[in-house]
């Protein structure tokens, strides 16, 4: 679906800086500079361009007083509304005209009917950087390898052939493994390897921790067990592995354990779609699906020229007294009393010691 392109100014208060919500802003740019806006991160806005977007609606540059330039759309990310001054200063924005955007349909829902609203407010999902990154499949291997074949390390080439390591991350622990690899590589296999030469060769301890990051610990060798699969079995790590030696002493199920070539295969094949089959579905946690989901709510709003504005319906008397905001009311009473004070006492206390300090 083609979107309108948009000159975008962000907007990040400077005290956001190195946190979370610049990683967003910086996000949110990118993609949307992709999707062919002309898009600048500010500390303040200049009004200038077809969107003012607030990174979050308590910005000290957004208020219900600023002149509104109706040919522009005002939109702010409500990251939480957890006391009464929040629920307040929501009230104000949207009677101001101000498009807000809730990061849950949850409370964009439970906000809007403590707002008695004829409608609800919108919502969006923030981007995570491991949403964008490709999903794999790791695979481990904790042996090292014979020049006489004993590990069956051939059987990896005709996975290969099968399609069985596309998604996978093989990663291998032990020496030998050498001309396997390259020959692995030569035809795109994504290979990590541990073998002192490579990479540096871990400690036992070091081992372990690596085995943690297996979604499947496999073992092809007919040569009484691994102690590799004996430490990923005790670290509940799923397996497949040879059905010999000390491994019939594991409690694990027939999907566990391989007789021959095929039967690894097909094996390796249903644990691995299984794995990838229960992953969230990761495409509405993209940043290219918050910047999509901007774009269309940005359209919708330059059609109607603004989400629909505030009804009068409710007075601030009505908001004060209602059941939320009394709800809200202790907390925001606490933080105000025992946080907010407290620590404009210490910073004074600190100053005036920092000043008689220096005056010695």
């Amino acid at each position: 679906m083609k979107h309108t392109s948009f000159s975008v100014e962000i907007i990040l208060d400077p005290g956001n800086s190195g946190w979370i919500l610049e990683k967003i802003a910086n996000r949110i740019s990118q993609k949307l500079s992709e999707k062919g806006c002309d898009v600048r991160v500010k500390h303040s806005p200049e009004f200038n361009t077809n969107i003012t977007f607030w990174i979050q609606y308590t910005d000290k540059t957004l208020h219900e007083n600023l002149t509104r330039n109706v040919t522009n759309i005002w939109c702010a990310l409500v990251t939480h509304v957890d006391e009464s001054q929040k629920l307040t200063k929501i009230n104000n924005l949207r009677r101001a005209g101000v498009n807000l955007l809730f990061m849950s349909n949850d409370q964009a829902k439970s906000i809007s009917k403590i707002l008695k609203q004829s409608y609800d407010f919108p919502s969006i999902n923030i981007g995570s950087d491991l949403a964008e990154q490709e999903l794999v499949y790791k695979v481990g291997i904790v042996s090292k390898c014979y020049p006489d074949g004993r590990k069956n390390e051939t059987w990896f080439e005709s996975f290969l052939e099968k399609g069985l390591l596309e998604n996978v991350t093989l990663t291998i622990i032990g020496t030998g493994w050498d001309s396997t690899v390259k020959k692995l590589r030569a035809k795109g296999a994504n290979i990590k390897i541990y073998d002192g030469v490579e990479n540096f060769y871990p400690s036992y301890e070091e081992i372990v921790q690596i085995q943690k990051s297996f979604d499947l610990f496999v073992y092809f060798g007919f040569d009484e067990g691994s102690l590799g699969a004996l430490d990923a079995y005790l670290l509940n790590t799923d397996l497949l592995i040879t059905k010999q030696g000390f491994h019939l002493d594991f409690e694990i199920g027939e999907d566990s354990f391989c007789k021959d070539l095929h039967d690894a295969q097909n094996k390796f094949s249903v644990k691995k779609n299984a794995y990838l089959n229960s992953r969230p579905n990761r495409s509405v946690w993209t940043w290219e699906n918050t910047a999509i989901t901007l774009l269309e709510f940005w359209d919708d709003f330059g059609a109607t020229n603004a989400l629909k504005i505030a009804e009068k319906s409710s007075s601030n008397l009505e908001l004060f007294f209602s059941n939320a905001f009394l709800r809200m009311l202790p907390k925001s009473l606490y933080r105000f009393f025992f946080i907010r004070i407290p620590r404009k006492i210490f910073s004074f206390l600190s100053n005036k010691a920092v000043e008689l300090f220096r005056g010695r």
